[in-house]
């Protein structure tokens, strides 16, 4: 059966709406404000639960007033996104009004259907299908009006009523409302979120009507870095469960039977383990296995959103998706006698789940809780790049979860793991040729727990040639024709979750002339902490409703040493530019060091510790006060003595694109004396050569003298 006809005969329908649908009043001479794109005119969204059973019928209508052309080109595609083997799609109407005349857009064959997999990116296939209807002849003025409704059969056994619906929205909305029909045998919990909106209860036909209603005068400003978990936009929800254990029984029901232990399981748990090992090293072993051989992809369709594949179907497929992961790695570990049992969380939300009412659909995600020698782990199992031992795994700060069981009462607390905070070190050194011959980078990035789970992925993704390509295009603003010149050399201490990656750059071009005499000519260019700015951010404007999310936990160190010619360094001097603040401690040491004549070397060390997981959304101004003072202090320029046939530099060599590196032979050889070069002379050298220096100018004055008293 054709695939346009297959979904058009089982899940789609153009039907009128269902006879418990109030049809609202639209707001027509609502007026379009200056440089408004669109006008929200109507946005009406109807529950019905009223059979008690855990399906649901979602009738949804929107009115919009497209104001420009660019709206008229974004929305004259009406796009109705479901899932064809849970839901049922019924389009009771798309009309487009013009001068208050309307005209009927919705035909069958006028349908087109597409299965998208938009998160295929990210491994998981979804199986939704989107209904598709390019409208004729829409216009700048004209409105678009759509109304549909979604039948959504129960997914689990046991299921009860939970339902959630914003009541702000991105743009103005002349009108807003929501309606839910349940049953009167039932009474609902209902809390809002970032909003105070109580419903108004009434009841009709033997069936409790909750409804709220409102206008939103003004559009919402994005808020960039805002923490996910805040209420932005408000929204509300009504649940049936009586708390969170009720949650984790129903979930639990419907996984009962996939825990068992099987033979081939348990045959497997020893083999990988090894029956001799330490308790320890037997759960690492096998937390490891599923980490790295049991590849990520969700097939998130239907009943398979909510309950995981057998183990031994995970075993034989080699792949699965957070769910199925976490029961295997679950599975496992139990077949060793460790107790162990998956853990739901929600990757947004994290411990702001405590403050919601008890739904399946707080959990977007799973992991596994286990317990050995008394103490309790965590670990994510999807997490194929991750390092660390079986209690220092860096996991996000999830703060709560729900375990999978019938004797739990309530959620979990997610402690932060023993790994220390995430670290990164960078140490670049250049050593510049100033007679037109080709300098030197190398560069070496230590990084620690989850920035060495982040770093490891990069990797497996690029490869070393692609990770060293990334960085000398991002060097490139600075010196214009830097190039990797050998492969980089990757150090991975998986059970510390350290790894160091050592790069070798070499250019000829750097700096631009800025003065040409009779002795040679200068060459400059600013240079600073590049990296810092990966990781440090500011939110764009204030003020803000939402609090702002700095890079959290963090330790950056960031090292230069520049070696060369340099002009006007001294004998030593240091300058600090201390940049701390209440949210991070930060700043910048310069230390120049010279010999006899000239500058030799400048080193520039930059630091930054975040404090705080989170800015108030009050104090928003003064973070970013404190980010700007940061940046002022985090360049230099460097000035180099060139000769004077070092105008023009050559250009190095053509290399293909895809030709080999040289291997990074030699480089551990290298590493030996790198850390000797970024430390300073010590106090007692410097003051040996004011010493000798002062000497040798009295040796000259005395010279001087006994010269003139000889005339």
């Amino acid at each position: 059966m054709p695939f346009q006809e297959l979904f058009a005969r089982h899940s789609f329908a153009l039907a009128p709406a269902p006879p418990w649908v109030t049809e609202h009043a639209v707001p027509w001479d609502t007026p379009s404000l200056p440089d408004e794109h669109m006008v929200w005119l109507l946005a009406d969204l109807q529950f019905n639960a009223a059979d008690g059973d855990g399906g649901t019928v979602v009738c949804e209508r929107y009115v919009r007033r497209l104001a420009t052309a660019d709206a008229v080109r974004n929305c004259s595609q009406i796009e109705i996104e479901y899932d064809p083997v849970v839901e049922r799609l019924a389009v009771h109407h798309i009309r487009a009004w013009r001068d208050g005349q309307r005209r009927d857009c919705a035909e069958p064959a006028r349908f087109f259907f597409r299965q998208r997999e938009g998160g295929l990116n990210e491994q998981i296939l979804h199986g939704r299908v989107s209904a598709l209807l390019v409208l004729d002849d829409i216009r700048v003025g004209d409105c678009v009006d759509v109304c549909y409704s979604l039948t959504k059969t129960k997914l689990l056994p046991g299921e009860k009523i939970a339902c959630s619906f914003p009541v702000e929205r991105a743009q103005r909305t002349a009108a807003w409302l929501v309606t839910a029909r349940l049953p009167l045998t039932v009474t609902p919990r209902y809390q809002a979120h970032g909003a105070d909106v109580q419903p108004q209860e009434s009841a009709a036909g033997g069936v409790k009507i909750w409804s709220w209603s409102g206008a939103q005068e003004r559009a919402l400003p994005e808020e960039p870095g805002a923490p996910p978990w805040e209420s932005l936009p408000a929204w509300a929800q009504f649940s049936c469960y009586a708390d969170w254990g009720e949650v984790a029984r129903v979930i639990h029901d419907n996984w009962r039977g996939l825990f068992t232990v099987s033979d081939s399981v348990r045959a497997l748990a020893d083999t990988i383990s090894g029956a001799d090992e330490p308790p320890e090293t037997r759960v690492l072993k096998i937390i490891r296995w599923v980490q790295e051989h049991i590849r990520y992809l969700g097939l998130e369709m239907g009943r398979g959103s909510w309950v995981p594949s057998a183990p031994d179907a995970v075993l034989a497929r080699r792949f699965g998706d957070c769910k199925d992961k976490s029961l295997l790695l679950a599975v496992l570990l139990r077949a060793i006698g460790v107790a162990a049992g998956p853990l739901l969380v929600h990757t947004q939300w994290r411990g702001a789940v405590a403050r919601m009412l008890p739904t399946p659909a707080a959990f977007d995600h799973a992991i596994v809780t286990f317990s050995v020698g008394g103490r309790r782990g965590f670990v994510d199992p999807a997490d194929t790049f991750a390092g660390g031992g079986i209690f220092s795994q860096s996991l996000p700060d999830y703060g709560q979860g729900l375990s999978v069981g019938d004797n739990v009462s309530g959620l979990l607390a997610i402690p932060p793991a023993d790994e220390a905070a995430d670290s990164v070190s960078i140490s670049e050194k250049f050593t510049l040729d100033s007679t037109g011959g080709v300098s030197q980078m190398f560069m070496r990035v230590t990084v620690s727990g989850g920035e060495a789970n982040t770093l490891r992925a990069e990797l497996a993704r690029a490869g070393r040639r692609g990770f060293a390509d990334h960085d000398a295009e991002a060097l490139r603003q600075f010196f214009p024709d830097i190039r990797p010149s050998r492969l980089p050399m990757v150090t991975d201490d998986r059970d510390a979750n350290r790894l160091t990656v050592c790069i070798a750059h070499e250019m000829t071009e750097w700096g631009a002339v800025i003065t040409s005499d009779m002795f040679g000519s200068a060459r400059g260019f600013n240079y600073g902490s590049r990296w810092l700015w990966r990781f440090v951010s500011r939110p764009p404007s204030t003020p803000r409703r939402a609090g702002f999310l700095p890079r959290h936990p963090l330790r950056l160190t960031h090292a230069v040493l520049v070696q060369g010619k340099l002009a006007g360094s001294g004998f030593l001097k240091e300058r600090r530019f201390p940049a701390d603040s209440q949210w991070f401690d930060s700043g910048t040491l310069m230390q120049w060091s010279s010999r006899w004549t000239g500058g030799k070397s400048l080193r520039m060390t930059y630091y930054y510790h975040a404090r705080q997981a989170m800015v108030p959304a009050a104090e928003a101004a003064d973070f970013i006060k404190a980010v700007d003072r940061l940046g002022e202090k985090l360049g230099c320029h460097v000035t180099v003595r060139c000769r004077r046939n070092f105008k023009q530099p050559p250009r190095l060599p053509a290399r293909a694109p895809d030709a080999d590196l040289p291997p990074a032979d030699g480089d551990a050889e290298f590493l030996k004396n790198f850390d000797d070069d970024f430390q300073p002379d010590p106090k007692w050298l410097h003051w040996a050569r004011m010493v000798v220096c002062w000497l040798f100018v009295l040796a000259v004055v005395a010279l001087m003298v006994w010269l003139r008293t000889l005339r």
